[in-house]
């Protein structure tokens, strides 16, 4: 399986996306002339997740080239998430035990060690959110494993349309997405049927066609890209904000439409430059999107430390916001790449020792 650095490189966009979006929500920057900057990232950001869901599946679709053991594959999957995931955990225990031990009563710290808590408010890291539906679609991506693998493409084509049924249904027949409605949904409508699961979905279906296939006109799919996020972009500021945005999962099938289809196409176009040669800063891709995972994970609890120690108040001119702003994503990367480097391939490298004891003949 070769790797594909410009998905690497997308991979720690997406990140910086994330933090980009979680991080602005700490400034009153209407003021600014960097506000045109702030505002975007503060209602798109969070999209970075979309392009996280896509490239998952698609990974995964690689794997399957790879090893057509389930076990080998379940298990890989999972210590790459807990090994990574765990470390951050302590570290946000920690900081939450010393500034605001109050709050620890309100978590669910098992479900949050073990990713089992679907539920944002009651997880330790909140972020920690998307990892639930990742080892969601890891462990259903091993049963797809056990079939011929010339059955899977079909499979993932019918689970779309399964889950496209029952959204649609419970959408037209039941308002599921109404706010008022809302909570009372099913874990099965919200969760396992989610149409999150599309992108992944999706995702493993761009794998499948580049097996065999190229994309020949990619002016057109980029054109596609830019009017669908244009259009979600329009929809979001008119229709939904100030009061709301497609962040919130009352209007999660509208995010998926755009977000979601918009992730896909921008996905496609980085694998066929790939393919062609095209590669994005190689080095600088590879160590950032390698880094990508700890960036994701880090930006949560060092945003709150330096919250609880008041580096973001007093803040009354563009310069000094435009300074703690960037400081701040300076540590991020600093913090996340050293991260990485020390202590998460470390920890990939001792899980990969012990995979090879149960699966020798793994290549």
């Amino acid at each position: 399986m070769s790797l594909i650095y410009n998905i690497q490189f997308l991979r720690a966009v997406a990140a910086m996306a994330v933090v980009f979006y979680h991080l602005v929500m700490h400034f009153d920057y209407q003021w600014s002339v960097l506000s045109p900057f702030f505002s975007f990232f503060s209602q798109v950001g969070y999209a970075g997740v979309d392009v996280f869901f896509v490239i998952s599946g698609y990974v995964m679709w690689l794997t399957s080239q790879k090893t057509n053991r389930a076990g080998e594959f379940i298990y890989s999957r999972l210590t790459r998430i807990y090994f990574g995931y765990w470390p951050y955990f302590f570290i946000t225990f920690a900081l939450l035990f010393y500034f605001t031990p109050n709050l620890i009563d309100r978590i669910d710290l098992m479900g949050s060690f073990w990713l089992t808590q679907t539920k944002l408010h009651l997880l330790l890291l909140q972020v920690a959110w998307t990892l639930t539906y990742e080892l969601y679609f890891y462990f259903s991506f091993s049963l797809l494993l056990l079939l011929p693998r010339r059955f899977m493409p079909k499979v993932v084509c019918f689970l779309m349309m399964f889950i496209i049924v029952i959204q649609g249904y419970h959408i037209i027949f039941n308002d599921m997405y109404a706010i008022e409605k809302f909570p009372q949904n099913s874990l099965f409508l919200l969760f396992f049927t989610s149409p999150f699961c599309l992108e992944f979905l999706v995702g493993c279906l761009l794998g499948y066609f580049f097996e065999k296939h190229r994309l020949n006109q990619m002016w057109l799919i980029l054109l596609a890209a830019t009017v669908i996020f244009a259009a979600g972009y329009y929809y979001q500021s008119v229709y939904l904000l100030p009061n709301a945005m497609m962040s919130q999962g009352y209007y999660l099938p509208q995010r998926v439409l755009f977000w979601g289809t918009t992730s896909v196409l921008v996905v496609a176009i980085l694998i066929e430059l790939n393919l062609r040669g095209f590669v994005i800063r190689k080095q600088l891709s590879k160590l950032l999107g390698g880094a990508s995972y700890s960036i994701y994970l880090s930006h949560m609890p060092i945003i709150f430390l330096f919250s609880q120690l008041g580096y973001f108040s007093d803040i009354k001119t563009t310069e000094k916001l435009g300074f703690v702003f960037f400081s701040v994503i300076a540590v991020i990367l600093i913090y996340s790449i050293f991260h990485y480097l020390v202590i998460e391939k470390p920890l990939m490298k001792l899980a990969k020792l012990v995979r090879y004891k149960f699966w020798p003949l793994s290549e």
